[in-house]
């Protein structure tokens, strides 16, 4: 279905937080001021699965032919599938789920604080978790 298997996608996600295109934001995929970590994943998707038509309208991510996954601050369907995740907002692995049961990708983001470099450390150290 996809050009490119979900090691592909979390590598090219992994090199855009790390590249200094982006600008970050808190609390929605998207806005004015930049994008959060995972509206960078929304965005690194519709460039390299154009034929899926995914695009931003606004501060939304439209995914055509799935009405019901088109929103601003969570990860929609497609675009988890892409990259293999588990959840809307990029559940962690064990230490941070036990830690903390709301830990997450976003809650990363958007109340820790942490960089996309550091995002992306995460991801990259497999502090995300996948699917098989």
């Amino acid at each position: 279905m996809f050009k490119h298997t979900p090691e592909q996608a979390r590598a090219a996600w992994v090199a855009a937080l790390r590249s200094g295109q982006y600008k970050q934001t808190t609390d929605t995929l998207k806005d004015d001021y930049g994008f959060c970590c995972l509206g960078v994943a929304c965005d690194v998707y519709a460039k390299l699965e154009p034929e899926t038509g995914a695009s931003w309208d606004g501060d939304t991510f439209v995914t055509p032919n799935h009405d019901d996954d088109q929103n601003d601050a969570t990860l929609p369907t497609l675009v988890r599938n892409w990259l293999g995740l588990d959840g809307f907002s990029g559940p962690l692995t064990r230490e941070a789920t036990l830690a903390t049961c709301a830990a997450s990708l976003a809650n990363l983001n958007d109340d820790k604080g942490f960089t996309f470099a550091q995002l992306a450390d995460v991801i990259e150290n497999k502090g995300v978790v996948l699917r098989g």
